[in-house]
């Protein structure tokens, strides 16, 4: 019953006018799908598009501020743990805030132990595109 309301508060009421069609004649369009065509053909008009097989060059540049060392310790990684928002959603790993922030005594030590192992040791959790999370879209045209 609720979504009902809410649904009903939220359809729009207006309706996209009538478009001209492009080409020579004017032309009104009379459904929502030659109003789409319309639209999706201008801005793919305004767009440009470059060829793929061809890759910009890149000059190589000089490094002139080099990364300095990192400088990781419990207080530090504790304090941010702390400051974690509970009310916010889990991230990516399934881990929810509430419990890193009740925790962030315990999970000190350990976190500065990775932190420092993956960053000192040129260690970096590089997963395969497969075992991602994220996949990239193909867009069929």
């Amino acid at each position: 019953m609720f979504w009902n309301y809410a649904n009903s508060k939220l359809k729009t009421r207006e309706r996209i006018l009538d478009l001209f069609t492009q080409g020579g004649t004017q032309t009104l369009t009379t459904d929502d799908t030659e109003k789409a065509n319309v639209l999706s053909n201008f801005f793919a008009s305004v767009f440009t598009k470059e060829p793929v097989d061809e890759l910009p060059t890149t000059s190589t540049k000089n490094v002139v501020y080099p990364m300095e060392e990192l400088q990781v310790d419990e207080k530090c990684v504790e304090k941010i743990l702390q400051n974690l928002r509970p009310s916010k959603s889990p991230g990516t790993d399934g881990l929810h805030p509430r419990v890193l922030k009740e925790l962030s005594g315990i999970l000190a030590t350990p976190l500065t132990m990775i932190f420092k192992s993956s960053f000192f040791g040129y260690e970096f959790n590089t997963r395969k595109l497969e075992d991602s999370q994220y996949h990239p879209i193909v867009q069929k045209r």
